[in-house]
């Protein structure tokens, strides 16, 4: 393997080890959907820890603290938007990212969730059908901004491709989405 000069030895062998944060759409439309949307909060913490120190928040609240500020509803669609946007901006135009995503859009497509299932249950929609509709407008949010953050990364580590083996928290939502599933198709066949 040969070294970059301007490297030191460790240095120039942990670059060659670099792991990419960039991870591949179908990687994340397929956790999204094996965890019942369980995934997009873990999705939204990784992007606050990967970005810690790169973009923003260097002296600032931990990771897990914006990713349950997602709960609080208006909090939430702030703390949405100024992730989007920010990413959006530090996306160098160099770095050929699709940029058709609108952030404040994203963020209310992705608090409109609730609001669905009420009208949906409202118009007497099924609700495995009203379910599986939010589930697929949540999953298109996250899909629609991956390509903007795999073109962040992509640019920022030319040498490491896109992740698409799962990481252990990836397993630990995958775990929980197969018992949220479970008990959703018990509730779909069994109870109704």
């Amino acid at each position: 393997m040969e070294q970059n000069p301007l490297l030191s030895p460790q240095q120039s062998d942990n670059a060659f080890k670099a792991v990419s944060y960039g991870k591949t759409l179908q990687k994340v439309i397929l956790l999204n959907y094996l965890t019942f949307g369980l995934y997009s909060f873990y999705w939204f913490y990784r992007n606050w820890k990967d970005f810690r120190g790169k973009i923003w928040l260097t002296d600032g609240p931990p990771p897990w603290l914006f990713t349950l500020g997602l709960l609080v509803p208006f909090l939430g669609i702030y703390l949405l938007y100024r992730q989007f946007s920010q990413i959006n901006e530090y996306i160098p135009p160099e770095a050929a990212a699709p940029r058709t995503v609108a952030p404040l859009l994203l963020s209310l497509l992705w608090f409109s969730q609730a609001p669905l299932n009420r009208m949906s249950a409202r118009m007497d929609w099924p609700e495995p059908i009203a379910t599986l509709f939010i589930l697929v407008l949540s999953t298109f949010v996250l899909a629609s901004f991956q390509r903007n953050l795999n073109a962040y990364w992509q640019y920022e580590q030319p040498e490491s491709p896109l992740q698409n083996r799962f990481g252990w928290g990836e397993k630990i939502c995958l775990g929980l989405g197969f018992l949220v599933w479970a008990t959703f198709l018990v509730g779909v066949f069994f109870l109704s």
